[in-house]
């Protein structure tokens, strides 16, 4: 699995957010490397990272995780929010990385929170953090 980050706009030159999409990167790696076998499922072949922008403007939504077809996967991670509590932050990529589980073991609800995602949900949580 191939996990890229893109980080553009106002947070291209900003260490702090390079730092942190690293660290989110290695979350991430960390996730799909235990709970896909997990659940009988394969792992996306490539995971993009990014900043979630709202229409040009910072969102309040701490996460948002799509599969965009012909593109793949994306996690868009709100930068501020993740910064200002990085444990918060990692909470967000374990609840984004359950959704994308819960979609390929066919969970096609999206936006909702069903018992398959709260089940992956709970799972993420407890794969250690260090």
């Amino acid at each position: 699995m191939r996990i890229v980050t893109s980080i553009g706009g106002r947070w291209k030159g900003c260490e702090d957010s390079k730092i942190l999409f690293a660290i989110h990167k290695e979350r991430a790696r960390k996730l799909f490397s235990s709970l896909p076998r997990l659940y009988g499922v394969r792992p996306p072949d490539e995971l993009t990272l990014r900043p979630f922008y709202f229409k040009g403007q910072e969102s309040r939504i701490n996460g948002r995780a799509l599969y965009i077809n012909g593109r793949g996967y994306f996690i868009l991670l709100s930068v501020p929010d993740c910064m200002a509590m990085p444990d918060k932050g990692l909470w967000v990529m374990d609840h984004e990385v359950a959704h994308i589980i819960a979609w390929r073991m066919g969970d096609n609800s999206r936006m909702r929170h069903r018992p398959i995602f709260e089940d992956v949900y709970r799972s993420a949580r407890e794969v250690p953090i260090s």
